[in-house]
């Protein structure tokens, strides 16, 4: 089933779903990328590492449901490892790092990189934490690199992160999530593209050379694609109040679009 969202669903943007949004976001726009991009350029994903030594880290999300209401007390799946004689043994659970994705354009040959890509994350827009300052430090990198850098924000809450002057930003009233993308020239370009919640998400651009014109990738299909591998509609609870909450004109217009679906 699809979101019943036009676009942006913002129910993923809970902490507990939003990280495996983020990074099935990041692969799918990197093939669509690949589909699209000349011979000599190939869109990649890469990783950064931290060994994070914050307490409320959002979990790492590989398989989630929905909490049952009550947790029984034995394991069918013990069991089962047992059958096929697993060694199992109790064990306090392992801290690890955590990682983000972002997507990188590179000449085929892997001498030079073209663009930068990234999602932002909760921990990106987060005062105080390791990740926000790695993250501000990358953008600083980029710009004294001259690579192209494109930043999309898809949460509503957290502090202002990307690269767009935050001066010359719109009010904050006429959008919810937004794009930011500098472009490199004989000096560099910042352009911002705001998307509302209300509308279908669109066509982000991907500044290449500066003798290319932009690729500009729609990203509505790659979200539906997303939501769809995702089984988002199992993962997500729509009967729970949105977090982060919504203003009261947003609740109200997602509340009829959730009845209309339910209706049908």
């Amino acid at each position: 089933m699809p979101s019943p969202f036009p676009g942006m669903d913002p129910w993923l943007e809970d902490r507990r779903v939003f990280p495996n949004f983020h990074d099935r976001f990041l692969l799918i726009l990197t093939e669509e990328l690949n589909a699209s991009l000349p011979k000599g350029y190939v869109a990649t994903i890469n990783s950064r590492i931290y060994v994070d030594e914050d307490p409320h880290r959002e979990p790492d999300i590989s398989v989630l449901g929905k909490l049952p209401k009550n947790i029984p007390g034995t394991s069918l799946a013990l069991e089962a490892y047992a059958r096929t004689g697993l060694m199992t043994i109790p064990g306090e659970p392992i801290a690890d790092p955590s990682k983000e994705l972002f997507v990188e354009v590179v000449t085929s040959d892997k001498k030079r990189l073209l663009t930068a890509v990234e999602m932002l994350s909760r921990a990106n827009k987060r005062a105080g934490v390791k990740q926000r300052t790695a993250y501000r430090k990358k953008q600083g990198q980029m710009l004294d690199a001259e690579v192209n850098f494109v930043e999309i924000d898809c949460l509503r809450t957290g502090r202002a992160t990307t690269l767009f002057p935050d001066h010359l930003r719109p009010p904050r009233t006429e959008y919810d999530y937004h794009a930011s993308i500098v472009t490199f020239e004989n000096r560099c370009f910042y352009s911002f593209l705001p998307i509302p919640l209300r509308a279908m998400l669109p066509s982000l651009p991907i500044p290449l050379d500066k003798d290319m014109e932009p690729l500009f990738i729609p990203m509505q299909p790659i979200f539906e694609r997303c939501y769809k591998g995702g089984r988002y509609e199992e993962l997500v609870d729509y009967d729970e109040p949105c977090r982060p909450l919504l203003t009261p004109e947003h609740e109200a217009w997602a509340n009829e679009l959730l009845r209309t679906r339910n209706a049908g």
